[in-house]
């Protein structure tokens, strides 16, 4: 149950957006850029969990709207916009896609209310027609005012591929 109050921040990350924008090789000259209309991914506010699924049909309508471009199709530049909405957060853990975590301090003077858009990139390890997943989840590390102790906060954001 929570104890917080109105107005108060609710111990949770917050999640604005996560846009997925297609990262394109061209095939005459190996240029590799980011085309910057948005393909996947979606506007949602919601607190601690964000997920967005494509089905296969729209996964391949995806590739082919770059194709048509002239484009081969690499990979996805994620864009996450969320803030730390908790009273008194210490640190947080990162992943992209699962790998490589990273630990560093919460931004200060924290703000509750201050929204960051985390940016990177995700180049197909797999085959890009079997079911995939772009995400950026982790842990946020806080100091529960009620309870006086520190605890961790899972977040999780994804963009599911080929979900049928």
């Amino acid at each position: 149950m929570l104890r917080n109050q109105i107005g108060e921040p609710m111990d949770q990350m917050y999640f604005y957006y996560m846009y997925l924008y297609p990262i394109v090789g061209n095939p005459e000259t190996g240029d590799v850029k980011v085309l910057n209309v948005p393909l996947a991914g979606g506007a949602y506010q919601t607190r601690q969990y964000f997920s967005v699924e494509h089905t296969s049909a729209e996964t391949v309508q995806m590739y082919q709207k770059v194709i048509e471009q002239g484009y081969d199709m690499l990979g996805w530049q994620a864009k996450i916009q969320f803030r730390f909405d908790f009273i008194t957060p210490v640190s947080w853990v990162r992943m992209q896609n699962y790998q490589n975590p990273v630990e560093e301090n919460v931004p200060q003077p924290h703000n509750a209310y201050q929204t960051y858009i985390y940016t990177f990139n995700s180049y197909f390890q797999t085959n890009p027609l079997e079911q995939y997943t772009i995400s950026f989840s982790g842990t946020v590390h806080h100091f529960d005012k009620y309870d006086k102790k520190t605890e961790d906060v899972p977040f999780h954001a994804g963009v599911y591929f080929n979900m049928d």
